[in-house]
């Protein structure tokens, strides 16, 4: 019998030891360390976070905290359960061997209780410097200043079946500089129109560029819960762009589109405070110093699109006062984004890697 056993339970330790942001369904009971988030899926109903806790128990009898993480599933696109890990934390040190065992065989457990196909972790790598809002692929996000994540944990999960399916990269680039960049680049940038949309607006069009080619890397595009989508949508933040075509140019479609969100990890850095509840007017009279786009997605590989979009973005980031730009979600196959990326001068800020292992 194993000395571990695991606890659904939320330490308040981990607010301090490792701060994170929720923005998923119900973020107002995240205080009281549960939340409820029923998904109903082929007849069933399902709660889909659970925060493990692995503990043991000393010889005076007290229980003690060893591990922490957020388990998790969404649906994906083919509409198979899949159960996602966020990066474990440590709550002893040195971290206590078994533990990490512990934590995967009752995920296991779970998996086949909900009856689901894969396994998925997030492993975070190659941090060099503050990385922005949203850190994570899914609704739970980790400040990973000073991260203690680092790549920690993927040797364990690689011995124990899982493999990498995907790498993800987020740029990082001054507003200044980037615009300087653009000027020196001298794309031609007119045969575009870019214009802000609103939130039903974006719904839709995300909807049309579903299957884009080039797009942002997402875990699932059909389970919209999965995501930040919690977060509040503030005015002039997503973006259409529309080439014209037709006789005389009077028609439109779209051909590209973008979402941006200031950097809310600040808040949580400056005030101190364990959570942030995300209710728009406590989050937008804030002044932030970092954007990051965060849904993206473009009909073809064009630089002049590319870079029009991108400009417009600057822009409207710089009238807010925000000085650094982040793009995540590059996929690591995305060689047209990263050279573009590249070309006006951004750099790597955060890669992180999903591994997987099917479940059954």
């Amino acid at each position: 019998m194993s000395e571990f056993q695991v606890d659904l339970r939320l330490p308040a330790r981990v607010f301090s030891k490792s701060p994170f942001i929720y923005a998923g369904p119900d973020f107002t009971s995240l205080p009281l360390g549960l939340i409820s988030d029923i998904v109903n899926h082929r007849g069933n109903k399902l709660q889909r976070l659970y925060p493990f806790t692995v503990i043991s128990t000393d010889e005076g009898g007290k229980s003690v905290d060893h591990l922490f993480c957020f388990v998790s599933f969404y649906v994906n696109d083919q509409g198979e359960r899949v159960v996602f890990l966020t990066p474990p934390v440590s709550l002893l040190e040195p971290e206590s061997p078994g533990a990490l065992e512990a934590l995967l065989s009752e995920t296991e457990k779970l998996a086949s209780f909900i009856d689901v196909r894969f396994i998925d972790v997030e492993i975070h790598e190659g941090i060099d410097g503050a990385v922005a809002f949203p850190t994570s692929l899914s609704f739970l996000s980790y400040r990973l200043d000073d991260s203690p994540f680092q790549g920690s944990d993927d040797a364990f999960f690689r011995q124990k079946g899982f493999r990498e399916v995907s790498e993800i990269t987020c740029y990082e680039q001054s507003i200044t500089e980037l615009e300087h960049a653009l000027e020196r680049l001298d794309e031609r940038l007119r045969e575009y129109s870019v214009h802000p949309i609103s939130p039903l607006e974006y719904k839709s069009v995300r909807e049309e560029a579903r299957d884009f080619p080039v797009k942002s890397f997402s875990l699932t595009r059909s389970d919209d819960e999965f995501g930040s989508t919690k977060i509040p949508f503030f005015e002039e933040t997503a973006y259409a762009i529309r080439q014209r075509s037709g006789w005389l140019r009077r028609k439109s479609q779209v051909a590209g589109y973008l979402r941006w969100y200031p950097d809310i990890m600040e808040l949580l850095s400056e005030r101190g405070t364990p959570f942030l509840l995300m209710f728009p007017d406590a989050l937008e009279r804030h002044p932030y110093s970092c954007g990051k786009i965060i849904n993206w997605g473009f009909k073809k590989e064009d630089r002049e699109l590319f870079f029009s979009l991108l400009a417009f973005t600057s822009k409207s980031m710089r009238r807010r006062g925000i000085d650094r730009l982040q793009f995540a979600h590059v996929s690591g196959t995305d060689g047209f984004i990263q050279k573009c990326l590249v070309d006006t001068g951004f750099s790597k800020v955060q890669s992180l890697k999903l591994l997987r292992k099917e479940a059954r």
